[in-house]
C-alpha cells in the first residue's frame, strides 16, 4: 500500500462525512418547517368558531347588548337591551381561513342592518404584518365600500371594490374571504322549505336530480337519470323577499328551458291573505304575459308600460307576484354576469401578477443580464444595486423575510398577487442548494444592496474584535430559534419586527419598521455589511442551505434546537 492510498481514503471519508452532514442540515431545516406547518394545520382543524367581541360589534351597533347565534344565517343576530333585533354580523372564519394575503389569512367582520343591507366591514384579526393590517383598518373608503348593498348581492359587488394602496394583498384577501363565506348561502329566512322533485316534474317529467348552483342562490339545475341537464328552476326567494303584498312576500318558482326561455311558473308559499293567494293560483289568464319570454326579456320588462293587469279580487297580491318575478330575473342576471366576470378574472394575468410583481421580475431580469454579460458585470455594480433598492425594495416592497416564510408554512402560498415574491423565494432557495451561491442575498435583496452601496462610501469604519465577531455571528441563528418559538406559539413576538424589511413598504410601514430599517443601515455604515453578517436570520437560513464543504458549527446545534422546538 502506498502512502497516497491512506490519504486518498481519508479524503473520501471526509467528503462522505461532509455530504452526510450537509444532508442532515437540510433535514433539520425541513423538519423545522414541517413541524411549524403540522402544528398550524392541527390548530386550525381543532379551532372552534370564535364569538365576536361586543366591542367590535358596537362599532356598527352602539346600543348592542348581546348576540344570538342564528344557524340558518350562519351568523349572529345583534340584540338590544330589550332583545330587539338591531341587525346581523358575520365573520369570515373559518370559511375564509384558506385565503392568504401577504403571510396569513384575515378574519373579517361583516355587519348588516335588520333588512340585511351591509353597514360595513371591520378586521377582527389577521395573520398578515401589523403595518399592512393597520393600513386596511384606517381606510374607511375600503371598509365602507359595500355599504347599502343587499347581502345577497355582496358576492357580485366584491370585484368592484378597490384594494388598499400599499396593502393590496391584505385587502384582497379580506374581500376574497367574504366571497368564500357567502358563496353557498341562499340568503332566505322567510321561505326555508327546499324545492322537491315533484314540484318540477310538471315541466320536466324526466327529472331525477336537482343540483343547487354554487354561483346563484335559488338557481336549481334539473337533470335526468343520465345526468343530462333538462333545464333550470329559479326560486324568487331571496330576491323578492322584500316585495310585499297585503301582508307579506310571496315565493314562486320559474321554470326555464336550456335556452333560458320561460316554460312555466308556480306560486309556492305566501305570507299574504290566503283567499287572495288562491285567486292568483286559480287564475288561468294572469301568467299569459310571461309566455315565450326569455329571462333577459323578463328582466327588462316594464309592468306598467306593458299594462299587466292583476287578478280581479287580488290585484295587489298578483301584481306583487309579477314584480317579484321581474325583480328575481334582474337579480339572477346580475349574479350570473358577476360570476362570469370572476371566471374571466380567474384566467386574467392580473389576478396572479400585479404591477409590483412585474417590476420585481423586471429587476431580477436586469440583474441576471448584468451577471451574464461580462462588460455589464464589470461596470454595473452601482446601477444594479440602485435598481434593486428602488424597484424591488421601495416600489414593490417584495422582500423575503421570516414573517413571510412562516406565514406561508402556516397558511399556504398566496393564490394571487404574489408572483414576484414566489419567484424571489424560488431563486433564494434553489440557488444555494443547486449552484452553491446565495444569489438572493448577494444580488436581489434591497437591504443587502443598500449595505453594498454604503461599503463603497468613504466613511469612518469600526473594526470589531475577533471575539466580538465570533459572538455576534451566532445572533442570526439564535433569531431562527426565536422565530421557531414564535411560530409555535411559545413566544408572543411579531415576526415582522425581527427584521427591518417591512420598512421598504413605506406606504404602510409604522415607526418601528422605519427605526429598524434606519438603525440597521447605520450599523452597516460603521461595520461593513454589519446587518447581513450579525443580524439577518433570513440570510443565515439561506447560507445554511448553500452547498459547500460541511463542518459542524454552533448553527447546526441551534438548527437541531429549532427542529426540537417545532415538534414539541
Amino acid at each position: 500500500m502506498t502512502a497516497a492510498e491512506p490519504s486518498h481514503r481519508h479524503g473520501h471519508v471526509r467528503r462522505s462525512v461532509g455530504a452526510a452532514g450537509f444532508l442532515l442540515r437540510l433535514v433539520l431545516i425541513a423538519l423545522t418547517g414541517w413541524g411549524i406547518r403540522h402544528h398550524a394545520v392541527s390548530r386550525a382543524a381543532s379551532r372552534g368558531e370564535a364569538f365576536p367581541a361586543l366591542s367590535e360589534v358596537r362599532v356598527f351597533f352602539p346600543t348592542a347588548k348581546g348576540l344570538r347565534w342564528n344557524a340558518e344565517l350562519d351568523g349572529w343576530e345583534v340584540l338590544s337591551a330589550a332583545d330587539g333585533l338591531l341587525g346581523y354580523v358575520w365573520q369570515t372564519s373559518p370559511q375564509g381561513d384558506t385565503v392568504i394575503g401577504f403571510s396569513g389569512p384575515t378574519n373579517v367582520l361583516l355587519a348588516a342592518d335588520s333588512q340585511r343591507r351591509i353597514l360595513g366591514l371591520a378586521i377582527l384579526s389577521s395573520g398578515d404584518t401589523p403595518d399592512h393590517v393597520a393600513a386596511v383598518r384606517r381606510d374607511d373608503r375600503f371598509l365602507l365600500a359595500l355599504r347599502g348593498v343587499p347581502l345577497e348581492d355582496v358576492g357580485g359587488r366584491l370585484a368592484d371594490v378597490e384594494p388598499v394602496s400599499g396593502a393590496t394583498l391584505t385587502s384582497l384577501a379580506a374581500l376574497e374571504a367574504i366571497g368564500r363565506k357567502f358563496a353557498g348561502w341562499t340568503g332566505s329566512l322567510k321561505f326555508r322549505r327546499p324545492v322537491q322533485l315533484d314540484e318540477v316534474r310538471e315541466w320536466f317529467p324526466e327529472a331525477a336530480e336537482l343540483v343547487h348552483s354554487d354561483i346563484v342562490p335559488g338557481w336549481l339545475i334539473v337533470r335526468d337519470r343520465a345526468g343530462r341537464p333538462l333545464g333550470t328552476v329559479i326560486r324568487t326567494s331571496p330576491y323578492a323577499d322584500n316585495v310585499i303584498g297585503y301582508q307579506g312576500p310571496t315565493e314562486c318558482l320559474l321554470a326555464l328551458d336550456p335556452g333560458d326561455r320561460i316554460i312555466g311558473w308556480r306560486l309556492r308559499e305566501s305570507y299574504d291573505n290566503q283567499p287572495y293567494v288562491r285567486y292568483v293560483q286559480e287564475d288561468l289568464y294572469f301568467p299569459t304575459w310571461l309566455g315565450g319570454r326569455s329571462l333577459q326579456s323578463l328582466a327588462a320588462a316594464d309592468l306598467e308600460a306593458e299594462q299587466v293587469e292583476g287578478v280581479s279580487g287580488a290585484t295587489i297580491t298578483s301584481l306583487t307576484v309579477a314584480e317579484g318575478l321581474v325583480t328575481t330575473a334582474r337579480a339572477v342576471l346580475r349574479r350570473r354576469e358577476a360570476a362570469a366576470r370572476r371566471r374571466r378574472a380567474r384566467w386574467d394575468w392580473r389576478r396572479f401578477v400585479s404591477v409590483a410583481d412585474l417590476v420585481t421580475l423586471g429587476a431580477a431580469a436586469f440583474v441576471a443580464m448584468t451577471l451574464l454579460v461580462r462588460p455589464l458585470r464589470q461596470r454595473s455594480a452601482v446601477a444594479r444595486a440602485v435598481v434593486v433598492i428602488v424597484a424591488v425594495g421601495f416600489f414593490s416592497g417584495q422582500v423575503l423575510s421570516q414573517a413571510m416564510f412562516v406565514g406561508w408554512l402556516q397558511h399556504g402560498v398566496p393564490e394571487r398577487g404574489a408572483a414576484g415574491l414566489v419567484a424571489l423565494a424560488l431563486i433564494a432557495l434553489a440557488s444555494p442548494l443547486l449552484r452553491g451561491r446565495n444569489v438572493y442575498c448577494m444580488r436581489l435583496c434591497p437591504h443587502g444592496a443598500a449595505q453594498q452601496l454604503l461599503a463603497r462610501l468613504s466613511l469612518p469604519r469600526y473594526r470589531l474584535p475577533v471575539q466580538a465577531q465570533r459572538a455576534l455571528s451566532v445572533v442570526p441563528a439564535l433569531l431562527l430559534v426565536v422565530v421557531t418559538l414564535a411560530a409555535r406559539g411559545h413566544l408572543a413576538v411579531p415576526l415582522v419586527y425581527l427584521e427591518p424589511f417591512d420598512g421598504y413598504s413605506w406606504k404602510v410601514a409604522g415607526a418601528v419598521s422605519f427605526v429598524l430599517l434606519a438603525g440597521t443601515l447605520v450599523l452597516s455604515a460603521l461595520v461593513p455589511m454589519g446587518y447581513c453578517r450579525f443580524g439577518c436570520p433570513t440570510g443565515r437560513l439561506l447560507e445554511l442551505t448553500r452547498r459547500r464543504r460541511w463542518r459542524p458549527t454552533v448553527d447546526d446545534a441551534l438548527l437541531t434546537l429549532c427542529a426540537v422546538v417545532a415538534w414539541l
